[in-house]
């Protein structure tokens, strides 16, 4: 082989050991900054880890009712939020319990009188508040009607609340009533 030709591949084989040589350099660091990267995502893969275990520790202890654990279900009361506390309700919904502003009021209709079993009348001989002495005023009672199941496949009772007044704008409400089991007013 003559002397030219063997110069000329000594000048490429060193050309290609130069390149060799700055890409092994360059890999090397390439391969350092990767240790770096896996070593930082390791050391958050067990932060993470750490975490999801306390938060599994923590979704068990929210589950636990009376239906997934010994828990007798007087256990199973549910704690009203601080946020509910405050606002002076129970539901997460925002409103207030009862009738709705805006909405019609829903009531079932008077069962007509020859299917009224049973009358009832409650009257007062003073005022609930102060003793004194009461007025009456005519046609005014509060009617309530009730159904119940009973002996007889079914009995309607009509509770008329005479209406009073110990003074002038005061009327007494619902609240002397005699409860009757099962009886909304």
């Amino acid at each position: 082989m003559p002397r030219a030709s063997l110069e000329a591949l000594a000048r490429e084989l060193l050309c290609e050991n130069a390149e060799l040589k700055r890409r092994n350099k360059e890999m090397t660091r390439r391969h350092e900054e990767l240790a770096l990267r896996h070593e930082e995502l390791l050391l958050h893969n067990e932060e993470l880890s750490r975490r999801v275990v306390a938060l599994e520790r923590e979704l068990a202890a929210a589950k636990k009712d009376s239906s997934t654990s010994s828990r007798p279900p007087s256990g199973d009361t549910v704690r009203p939020t601080s946020d509910d506390i405050v606002k002076g309700r129970k539901s997460r919904s925002g409103r207030q319990r009862g009738g709705q502003p805006g909405h019609s009021k829903h009531e079932r209709t008077a069962f007509p009188p020859d299917r009224v079993d049973r009358v009832e009348t409650y009257s007062l001989t003073a005022c609930p508040d102060c003793g004194g002495k009461l007025r009456k005023l005519n046609n005014q009672s509060r009617v309530m009607q009730q159904a119940e199941f009973v002996a007889a496949p079914i009995e309607v009772a009509e509770h008329r609340r005479e209406a009073y007044s110990a003074g002038p704008n005061v009327r007494f409400g619902d609240r002397w009533i005699p409860r009757v089991p099962g009886m909304r007013v």
